[in-house]
């Protein structure tokens, strides 16, 4: 039996054109990430969010990293112990419990890490690809 009559091959190449075509349009529309236009991070005391218009600042709450290709957690009022080390963080990435071991309360700050990178801060930093992290906007849901 030829290909071309073959029931389970033609099915078969249906969903191969389907999966090629991608999403339809509708359902891309609904559910659709939108990124970051600048990606900042800082304290508590800065809204958190998608950066989307010009002149107001949001920190993004999804970051992710693309070294290590994990999301970046981030703790209130909490920063990093002065002797955490990058060993640390692949130990015990992503366990607040585990995590909150080298953690000290701090007022306003924000102490975020990746399995491979980690900073705090009580002011605002946009990350670009100078940064000492590779931290990106991995995109906000939008209805």
């Amino acid at each position: 039996m030829n290909g071309r009559n073959n029931p389970r091959a033609v099915a078969a190449a249906e969903a191969a054109v389907q999966k090629l075509a991608g999403p339809s349009r509708k359902s891309s529309v609904i559910g659709s990430k939108q990124k970051c236009t600048g990606v900042f991070i800082g304290g508590t005391s800065f809204v958190r969010g998608r950066m989307g218009a010009v002149g107001s600042l949001t920190c993004c709450d999804a970051l992710r990293c693309t070294k290590c290709d994990f999301r970046v957690e981030q703790f209130h009022n909490r920063d990093w112990s002065d002797d955490v080390d990058y060993l640390f963080f692949r130990n015990n990435f992503p366990t607040e419990a585990k995590l909150a071991a080298k953690m000290r309360a701090r007022p306003g700050s924000v102490a975020y890490c990746c399995q491979c990178s980690w900073m705090s801060t009580v002011e605002e930093s946009k990350l670009d690809f100078s940064s000492d992290v590779r931290w990106v906007c991995a995109g906000h849901l939008t209805e």
